[in-house]
């Protein structure tokens, strides 16, 4: 193993943190391109390599705390664990790492209000969070999605070639309208 022949070497920290998470990531896109007997493997694998790659990264944030490159990273690397947890249908899994990444991205916010991609990862996050929580507490799922699909459309009026930031505010305007019909306030869906 290359870490324990230079266990304080932080740019080889940080280069076993991106192998890790391309590895991660390749496995995930072996999972959406084929429907085989491979695809536990795969998942497996994924999960295995994002806990290798946030494990490198937390290394490097206890040396490093405020370093903002970091601090995305594992940001990122949350709300993709998240991601895959939810692809397998593991609600409690699901929760830990989405709470997790919701957690690391308001601490960052604290510090780096105006950083705007993470305030779009944020977001996003959040906006996962609420498909969750709509049935058990549509009131606060109503609450996050006005705060969501308007911050969303402000970040669309400073980035406007990011249109990402447009489907992500219709995402979040178009689940607050189907609550609220359920909730029966269809007047205020319209």
């Amino acid at each position: 193993n290359a870490l324990a022949l230079a266990p304080d070497d932080d740019l080889l920290i940080r280069q076993l943190e991106i192998m890790y998470h391309y590895k991660s990531l390749c496995h995930v896109f072996a999972i959406r391109s084929t429907n085989d007997e491979n695809d536990e493997f795969h998942f497996t694998e994924a999960v295995e390599s994002r806990k290798k790659s946030l494990q490198y990264i937390d290394l490097l944030v206890a040396r490093f705390p405020d370093e903002e490159n970091l601090l995305i990273s594992k940001i990122n690397g949350e709300y993709f664990m998240s991601s895959l947890m939810q692809t397998r249908s593991d609600q409690q899994l699901w929760r830990e790492w989405i709470a997790k990444g919701i957690a690391s991205s308001a601490a960052f916010l604290r510090k780096h209000p105006d950083y705007a991609l993470d305030l779009e990862t944020a977001n996003k996050i959040r906006l996962d969070w609420c498909s969750a929580i709509g049935q058990e507490n549509p009131e606060e799922a109503l609450r996050l999605l006005k705060e969501i699909g308007d911050s969303f459309l402000f970040l669309q009026m400073q980035y406007p070639t990011r249109t990402t930031l447009f489907t992500y505010a219709a995402q979040a305007i178009t689940q607050r309208s189907l609550l609220l019909v359920k909730q029966e306030r269809s007047w205020e869906a319209i």
